[in-house]
């Protein structure tokens, strides 16, 4: 298993069929904001492969607007349950200080997810979801 940066050409189609079977939505439009943020120059998108196939991805903001740098957009894997998003997870903050991101308050599991790795519910001001924050300890 590696776990590498995205290959825009060659990786975006196995990116797709991992999302829509982990989020088990069939709708092209919530496709295409998840794609236009991989494809967005400010981001950075990271792949988990197991047997050459692609198992996981996030996309973390890199770069530009300062409030959004380490801002987890996306972060999914199929099959779940496998620890394929823990795995990339904290490959992310060992590359990182801080990370962050938003979660639906109904997604019951998700919040588990960061909250056993390390992320903490911040007060937020968005009433459909959670602000959550990761930080390193010295």
């Amino acid at each position: 298993m590696c776990i590498r940066k995205i290959n825009h050409e060659e990786d975006i189609k196995a990116i797709e069929d991992v999302w829509f079977n982990a989020s088990g939505c069939e709708n092209e439009q919530n496709w295409g904001n998840v794609h236009k943020e991989i494809k967005c120059p400010n981001n950075i998108t990271y792949v988990k492969t197991r047997g050459g196939s692609i198992v996981a991805f996030v996309t973390i903001r890199r770069k530009g607007i300062t409030s959004l740098q380490n801002y987890i957009f996306e972060i999914f894997s199929h099959p779940q349950s496998q620890g394929f998003g823990s795995e990339l997870l904290k490959e992310m903050q060992n590359k990182r200080l801080s990370l962050s991101l938003h979660v639906k308050k109904t997604n019951t599991d998700g919040i588990r997810f960061y909250e056993n790795n390390g992320f903490r519910k911040k007060l937020s001001n968005h009433c459909e979801k959670y602000q959550m924050e990761w930080k390193s300890q010295p």
